[in-house]
């Protein structure tokens, strides 16, 4: 880091409310090729409040607009899968980085995961039944940091440039809350939730959500990571990035709201006579998948809605889907469905476009039926494309669709 760099690092830290400052300061190390130092550099920034150092930390892939040739990895073995606009990283027998544009191999390390998280320039992994989990660089592989954990770790989260590491004991959850910003392994706090809460079960915009039961019903209440203050709870929640979804289904009606997370105020209400089965963020665009019920997924009966996240207006519909809907993820400007006509038959993925709903190519990409039906492959986008990764006889098979 040079006197420059140095000199607008001081002014930053010296008062996190002066954004003019800790702009420069990203400008700074952007100009710099510091993709590490920029990072943490926004993250600083955005929990201090600012807008558009939060847009560009929680910034979706860019959409592939034709399918382009597919291309095709296979490994030994069940993997979970993470991805972000440049990295696919698969947990299982061992580690595995691959670059998303061509899914070719980064690195690997040995010996079995539990868990794996991609956060900003970062690789979290905690090896399984172990009592640690090991912060890498996403690029390279090299070992950043170790943190001692309270027990076997059964979740990892992170919001901004907070770990959250979730370690379950008997009737006792432990989150520890982990730095990744100025100092990458750092232990800030440990919050202990004993019943009737449960654990972490989300985090996002600087709040982690934890789980609360109370006689039949679970309650979802919402912390704020560095001080465990209760923001606001909800009895449903779909959350999803930096957005509370809260789905009240009622005999007649389901609203659909979204509330804002640091106050639970509600922004808006959308009413449906329609079962939402899933709901995904794609900038200033909220898309929905919904059902005439709950019980009733089959084509025809299944269609997409897209609202306008700053009021909720509808901003464009796909009143009949052809093919039974199970899983959807955005990018920028596409939404990638995968689904089924018939369950015999092959599966397939369909793009349309996030301002207007338009399809855009569609392309089949399972030549068998699934063997377990509840079971649906995990759908990831990256940049210029899009990653379907399933399990089958003993291997993990990842395909990519999209031009890099």
């Amino acid at each position: 880091m040079d006197d420059r760099l140095r000199a607008l690092e001081r002014a930053a830290r010296a008062d996190p409310s002066d954004r003019v400052a800790g702009r420069a300061l990203v400008q700074a190390f952007d100009q710099a090729g510091d993709e590490v130092g920029a990072w943490r550099a926004r993250c600083r920034l955005a929990r201090g409040g600012d807008e558009d150092a939060w847009r560009a930390l929680t910034a979706l892939p860019a959409g592939a607009r034709a399918p382009g040739e597919a291309i095709e990895r296979v490994f030994d073995g069940a993997y979970s899968a993470e991805a972000d606009p440049r990295t696919v990283l698969l947990a299982g027998p061992t580690l595995e980085a691959l670059d998303a544009a061509t899914l070719a191999p980064r690195w690997s390390i040995s010996g079995a995961q539990g868990h794996s998280l991609l956060v900003g320039p970062y690789v979290v992994h905690a090896p399984a039944e172990a009592s640690e989990v090991v912060l890498r660089l996403a690029r390279t592989g090299e070992e950043v940091a170790r943190v001692a954990a309270p027990g076997p770790v059964t979740a990892l989260h992170a919001t901004l440039d907070r770990l959250i590491v979730t370690c379950e004991q008997g009737q006792e959850s432990r989150s520890v809350i982990v730095d990744l910003g100025e100092v990458p392994g750092a232990t800030l706090a440990v919050r202990v939730d004993r019943p009737p809460y449960q654990s972490t079960v989300a985090a996002g915009r600087g709040l982690r959500v934890v789980v609360k039961h109370e006689s039949v019903a679970a309650v979802y209440e919402a912390r704020g990571v560095d001080d465990d203050v209760v923001r606001w709870p909800t009895h449903q929640l779909r959350w999803i990035s930096d957005s509370g979804l809260v789905a009240d289904s009622g005999h007649d009606l389901t609203e659909i709201s979204e509330l804002d997370p640091s106050t639970s105020l509600c922004r808006w209400t959308y009413g449906s006579r329609s079962t939402p089965v899933a709901a995904a963020l794609a900038g200033d665009v909220v898309v929905l998948a919904l059902a005439r019920s709950a019980n009733d997924l089959s084509p025809g009966r299944m269609h997409l809605t897209a609202l306008d996240r700053r009021d909720g207006a509808p901003r464009w519909e796909c009143p009949e889907l052809e093919f039974t809907l199970y899983l959807l993820c955005v990018s920028r400007n596409a939404v990638y469905l995968l689904g089924w006509e018939d369950r015999e038959e092959a599966a397939h993925i369909e793009c349309r476009e996030v301002a207007s709903g338009r399809k855009t190519w569609r392309v089949p990409v399972l030549t068998s039926p699934l063997v377990d039906p509840s079971w649906v492959p995990p759908l990831h986008a990256v940049d210029h494309g899009v990653v379907l990764v399933k399990g089958e006889g003993g291997l993990t098979r990842l395909l990519r669709l999209g031009a890099p």
